[in-house]
């Protein structure tokens, strides 16, 4: 049963119907509603992906929704990276990898700063993944990320370490070129404790508002 707040900042990771319909929520607010990517009714249950997923999502306020995203585990048939480039460009990222999908935060919330995201919901949902594949024992984590700078975290992911493949697709549902990222987690580690920004320290210690399942 998820943890319930009276207030401030909640996430929870996991495949519960409630983290599942609030992702669900977020699509259609976001993707759907803001963006015009997706159609309306689009359900994360739907795909083939779902079985093999988690759903992080933040909520505020005892329960509103704000940012979510997807990890999904490697399993055949792949990722949804691997379906548009095939396997063959990233074979050897894919044993042990996990990759991140729709990550998104509603727009009200995208430049806010709460206690417990001091860098944003965007920071939280970092943290999220960064602990997941340490939890799980991930390799690698793969993701792909717009071209454009106004839609997608190209530059902070970068700065991350995460790397460019030298792979890219055109999107389909908005037809935006989409680079494909990596970053080893043993590296992301590394990273994050030799470089003691305000970020890297954000993202090392353990949270409380965060409620993981593996």
């Amino acid at each position: 049963m998820m943890l319930q707040r009276a207030d401030g900042l909640f996430t929870s990771v996991s495949r519960s119907d409630v983290d599942v319909s609030d992702a669900k929520a977020l699509w259609q607010d976001v993707y759907c509603g803001e963006f015009g990517w997706l159609g309306v009714g689009s359900d994360p249950r739907a795909d083939k992906y779902h079985q093999r997923s988690l759903y992080a999502v933040c909520r505020v306020n005892g329960g509103l929704p704000v940012g979510t995203l997807r990890i999904v585990h490697e399993d055949d048939p792949g990722f949804y990276i691997t379906e548009k480039l095939g396997t063959a460009p990233i074979s050897r990222y894919l044993s042990k990898g996990i990759e991140v999908q729709r990550l998104m935060v509603r727009k009200e919330f995208r430049d806010r700063r709460l206690p417990e995201a001091p860098f944003g919901i965007y920071g939280v949902l970092v943290k999220v993944c960064l602990y997941h594949a340490l939890a799980v024992g991930a390799e690698w984590v793969l993701a792909d990320c717009h071209r454009d700078i106004d839609i997608g975290p190209l530059k902070s992911m970068k700065a991350m370490g995460f790397e460019e493949t030298g792979h890219s697709y055109r999107d389909s549902i908005n037809d935006e070129e989409c680079i494909v990222l990596i970053i080893e987690t043993k590296q992301w580690i590394s990273n994050t404790l030799r470089n003691r920004s305000r970020f890297n320290k954000y993202l090392v210690p353990d949270d409380p508002a965060i409620r993981m399942e593996t």
